[in-house]
């Protein structure tokens, strides 16, 4: 009977034992460390993770142990009673805060399980995400370049920058840039106010291939990051793409012909105002217009302009997104009349 048996002394239970409250704590602590200095260290604090798991695994495994021992060494008439320990934090009067361990045969099983499951799964993470890291190349490829506006070359010189700091090769798969690469148009942008649909300075229409814009962006702009240019061949400077054999691809929902493409350098300065450039029609950046905006007249006004090589027409539209959406507008359709001396940058301001 239990009343008759004899009992270990808790005394003899170990280090181990007496500490296995140490074994959840390590890697809480451990987690409040990579939270607060996590982005300050070389390896986001992963180390931090590892080590407090691996130590949280040791404590377990002695407590286990240390368990085994005391079982092993109990007679048959012996209960083996559970590591008890309680701490008193705050007492006042008849009042007390204790805290304490209870570690018997199950905790130690719990302990050690969930210790050695948690390191595996920790160092498995960390090897599979080296190994999904370990990219020996970036391609880029896009489809045409376009002009400074576009959020492409803000994406590409920033993926060449992280390849850069990763020592991965950045390959550029070179295009043609569909307006032509001699003709150049428009103030650089200020080095001051560089932004995403700004990353570096150019002219707003600057006549470089998507691979001529990275080497670029790699020279001036110091990324160092090992550049490959797979060189566009057979085209001239002074080519057009419809000059060229290619066909048109869309290389944006709303950039849906050559025409749009030629246009978009000065059309595309009016975006951030109160008029709609047409986006949510047929023709985007074609048509310019806003609900206040008598077509007529303006394009009265602009005709007399004489700008080079474009007329414009009066017209009438509602825009099913962006701008004006919903609202009938009054505006002009620029009509290119000859594009070897249209100057869109200039139609634009």
């Amino acid at each position: 009977m239990f009343a008759a048996s004899e009992t270990l002394s808790p005394l003899s239970g170990g280090w181990f034992l007496d500490n296995a409250w140490l074994a959840p704590v390590v890697p809480t602590v451990g987690f409040a460390l990579i939270v607060l200095f996590g982005k300050r260290l070389p390896k986001k604090g992963s180390e931090i993770g590892v080590l407090s798991l691996v130590a949280s695994l040791v404590l377990a495994s002695g407590a286990a142990w240390q368990w085994i021992q005391r079982v092993n060494s109990a007679t048959e008439e012996q209960f083996v009673s559970p590591v008890i320990r309680t701490w008193t934090w705050w007492q006042s009067g008849g009042a007390q805060f204790t805290i304490g361990q209870h570690v018997d045969g199950l905790t130690v099983v719990v302990l050690f399980v969930v210790a050695f499951i948690s390191t595996l799964v920790q160092v498995y993470s960390l090897e599979y995400l080296r190994k999904s890291s370990g990219i020996s190349a970036a391609v880029q490829s896009l489809w045409f370049s376009r002009p400074r506006g576009s959020l492409c070359f803000s994406t590409m010189g920033m993926a060449m920058e992280e390849a850069g700091k990763r020592n991965i090769r950045f390959v550029v798969l070179d295009r043609i840039n569909p307006i032509n690469g001699v003709e150049v148009e428009g103030p650089l942008a200020d080095p001051d106010k560089l932004s995403f649909i700004a990353y570096h300075s150019i002219p707003v229409r600057h006549g470089m291939t998507i691979g001529e814009m990275a080497q670029l962006f790699n020279k001036e702009r110091g990324i160092g990051v090992d550049l490959q240019v797979v060189r566009v061949e057979n085209w001239q400077r002074g080519q057009w793409l419809d000059s060229t054999g290619q066909f048109w691809l869309n290389p944006s929902p709303n950039m849906r012909s050559l025409t749009e493409a030629t246009l978009y350098p000065g059309v595309c300065l009016l975006e951030p105002t109160n008029v709609s450039v047409g986006r949510g029609t047929g023709t985007p950046f074609e048509v310019i217009g806003a609900p206040w905006i008598d077509g007529r007249r303006l394009a009265e006004a602009l005709n007399r302009a004489g700008l080079p090589g474009v007329r414009f027409v009066p017209v009438r539209y509602t825009p099913t997104a962006s701008v004006h959406q919903g609202n009938e507008c009054g505006g002009v359709n620029l009509i290119i009349t000859d594009r070897e001396v249209f100057e869109p940058v200039l139609v634009g301001l």
